[in-house]
C-alpha cells in the first residue's frame, strides 16, 4: 500500500514538472506550422547560455596565461569576435533542438533586418566594419595607429567600435567604419621598429665632431633606443649661420616617441653645456628702416 503510493506520488511530482515545463509562454501559427516557446525551452537556452559562458571564460583564461599585455589584448578582439558566434550557434540550436522551426524564424528576422538596416545603415555599417577588422586583421589590439593626423594605441576591438587611447591619455571611441571609409596608418603592422628624429643647429665656429659625439652618445644612453639599426647623424644642410644636423634613432614603443625624443634632448643639453658648446638660436636684428634681418646667436 505505503509503495503504490509512493509511486503515485513520484508520477504526479513528474507530471507536474513535465506540464510546467511543457507550459507555453508564446504560440503563433502559420499555417499548418505551430511556433511554440514553452518554459522548458527557455530554461534550457539560459542553462546551455551559461554553460557556454564560463566553458568560454575558462579558455579565455587557459590561453591568455602566458601571453603579455600587448599579446592579451590582440587575443582579447579575437576572442570577442568568435564568442559572438559561439552564442549565435548555441541559440540557434537551443531552439531547433527544442522542436521549434528557426526557418521560418531566419525569414522573418530575414525581412526584419532589412527594413531595421535601411533605418540604421550607420549602426550596420559599423557591425560590417568590426567584421572586416577581425577577419582581415587590418587594426589589432596593442597596435599604434594614425587616423585624422592622431597618433593613439588600439586598446579593445569590439563588434561595432575601436577604443583607442591617445599620447595625451585620452580614450577615444571610434567607430568601425571609419577604418573602411578613411585613410589610417598602422606603424606596428609596418615595422616594429620606428624611426624618430631629433634636429638641431649648430653654430658654423663649432666643433662639428664633438655634437656629432655629444648627439649619438645621447641616443645610446637611452634605453628605448635600438642599438640595431643603430642611430645616426647626418649633417642635412649649411645654413647661412649655422650646421644643420639631424639625429636619427629606431624605436620600439612608437606610441611613447614623444617622451622618448623629450628624454634624449635633454641629455643632449646637458653634455653640451659640460663640453661648452652652443646651439645656435635664430634672432632677428631690426634696423632705424623699420626693416628686420634674421641672424643666428649662441645659446
Amino acid at each position: 500500500m505505503e509503495n503504490t503510493t509512493v509511486e503515485r506520488v513520484s508520477s504526479d511530482l513528474w507530471h507536474a514538472v513535465r506540464d510546467f515545463l511543457g507550459f507555453e509562454l508564446f504560440t503563433h501559427n502559420q499555417g499548418n506550422t505551430k511556433i511554440a516557446i514553452t518554459v522548458g525551452s527557455v530554461l534550457l537556452l539560459v542553462v546551455a547560455l551559461v554553460i557556454v559562458k564560463y566553458a568560454l571564460k575558462v579558455i579565455y583564461l587557459f590561453a591568455t596565461r602566458k601571453l603579455n599585455d600587448e599579446e592579451t589584448l590582440r587575443f582579447k578582439g579575437v576572442y570577442n569576435f568568435v564568442s559572438y558566434f559561439v552564442y549565435l550557434f548555441v541559440f540557434i540550436s537551443i531552439l531547433s533542438l527544442s522542436g521549434i522551426d528557426i526557418t521560418i524564424i531566419l525569414t522573418a528576422a530575414a525581412v526584419f533586418f532589412v527594413g531595421l538596416g535601411l533605418a540604421m545603415r550607420e549602426l550596420f555599417q559599423d557591425i560590417i566594419g568590426g567584421l572586416y577588422i577581425m577577419t582581415d586583421k587590418t587594426i589589432m589590439a596593442g597596435d599604434v595607429i594614425e587616423i585624422q593626423g592622431e597618433a593613439c594605441k588600439v586598446i579593445e576591438i569590439t563588434l561595432r567600435t575601436t577604443r583607442v587611447i591617445t599620447r595625451e591619455d585620452r580614450v577615444i571611441i571610434i567607430p568601425n567604419h571609419k577604418f573602411i571609409t578613411d585613410v589610417f596608418f598602422n606603424y606596428t603592422q609596418v615595422t616594429r621598429a620606428v624611426r624618430a628624429g631629433i634636429k638641431i643647429r649648430i653654430p658654423l665656429n663649432e666643433d662639428l665632431d664633438l655634437a656629432e659625439k655629444i648627439l649619438m652618445d645621447s641616443a645610446l644612453k637611452n634605453t628605448h633606443v635600438l642599438k640595431n639599426p643603430q642611430p645616426f647623424v647626418m649633417l642635412e644642410n649649411f645654413g647661412e649661420y649655422a650646421y644643420e644636423l639631424s639625429l636619427n634613432v629606431f624605436i620600439t614603443n612608437s606610441f611613447r616617441e614623444p617622451r622618448i625624443l623629450s628624454s634624449i634632448r635633454y641629455d643632449i643639453v646637458q653634455k653640451m653645456k659640460e663640453n661648452n658648446l652652443h646651439i645656435a638660436i635664430p634672432h632677428f636684428k631690426i634696423d632705424e628702416s623699420g626693416s628686420h634681418q634674421k641672424n643666428e646667436s649662441k645659446k
